[in-house]
């Protein structure tokens, strides 16, 4: 501190003392509502799904099939389609090769669904004019307010020498709708 030019230095101590006696516990309060319980997992049910190596135009024929859990309500497998009979969100992946070496009109590979009457084509794996062999994965999540049915076609040009091998493809019923 400066008064009249002068500086003072002040260095004081104020003593601490005892703690005291600490009070009694407060009773516990009342238990709020219970909230929504949230998912266990982020799996409901779950099909893999093998299809036949095939250089053939239309639906790829399935030749092995696994659900988990084996006893759901969820997936069936008709001839070479797979029924989901569950609205709600749905993630799938396909994966495999796909290869032309014909290069005129390139060959697709979709992931088509399918209810009542009314097809989708939503997945699509493309050869691009540059490529001859692709190996690719695909993944995408939906919602579906419908129960479908799933498939996957070779689409190609009849001169094509398009062919379709090591394709899987694995659809999850997601927890929540």
């Amino acid at each position: 501190m400066k008064e009249m030019d002068k500086e003072y230095l002040l260095n004081l101590t104020i003593p601490k003392g005892e703690t005291g006696d600490r009070g009694l516990k407060g009773a516990i309060g009342p238990t709020g509502l219970t909230g929504n319980r949230g998912p266990v997992n982020f799996l409901e049910s779950m099909a893999f799904v093998e299809y036949k190596p095939t250089d053939t135009n239309g639906t790829l024929e399935i030749v092995n099939v696994a659900f988990l859990p084996q006893t759901n309500n969820i997936f069936q497998r008709h001839d070479n389609f797979i029924s989901f009979s569950r609205t709600g969100y749905y993630e799938f992946y396909i994966s495999g090769l796909l290869e032309e070496e014909i290069k005129s009109n390139r060959a697709v590979l979709y992931l088509r669904t399918q209810h009542q009457a009314n097809f989708n084509n939503y997945m699509t794996i493309r050869l691009s004019n540059d490529e001859e062999k692709i190996y690719f994965t695909a993944k995408r999540i939906k919602r579906f307010s419908y129960p479908q049915d799933v498939s996957l076609l070779l689409n190609k040009s009849s001169d094509s020498n398009a062919r379709a091998e090591n394709v899987i493809m694995i659809i999850k019923k997601l927890p929540f709708s």
